[in-house]
Order: C-alpha cells, then sequence, then structure tokens
C-alpha cells in the first residue's frame, strides 16, 4: 500500500471521497473503486483477469 502524502496522484485522477486504486506492475491504473466496496471491487477485478479454461 502507498499513500499519496503530497497529494500528486490525487490531482491527477481526481477521486470523489475515499477511493482504491489497482496500480499494475507496467505503472498503468488497472482500476479505480470506492473504499466501501473495495473488497467486492477487488474481487470482480481479479476475476475478471483469470484464465479460465474453455470447457470447465
Amino acid at each position: 500500500m502507498h499513500r499519496d502524502a503530497a497529494g500528486e496522484f490525487a490531482r491527477l485522477h481526481l477521486p470523489d471521497g475515499a477511493t482504491g486504486f489497482v496500480v499494475r506492475p507496467d505503472g498503468q491504473l488497472g482500476a479505480r473503486f470506492p473504499l466501501g466496496g473495495a473488497a467486492a471491487a477487488l474481487d470482480d477485478y481479479l476475476g475478471a483477469l483469470s484464465v479460465r479454461p474453455r470447457n470447465a
């Protein structure tokens, strides 16, 4: 977890209130979501990244 103490990231991405972000290893923004729904949002995001076998 990283904190935006200087507020630079917040100024760039203009979050509406308490917001969570997923930053990919390549530095790109992967997802953004309200912190109140963080568990479900992360679950959905990570589920969307999963590769499922075709006949499973």
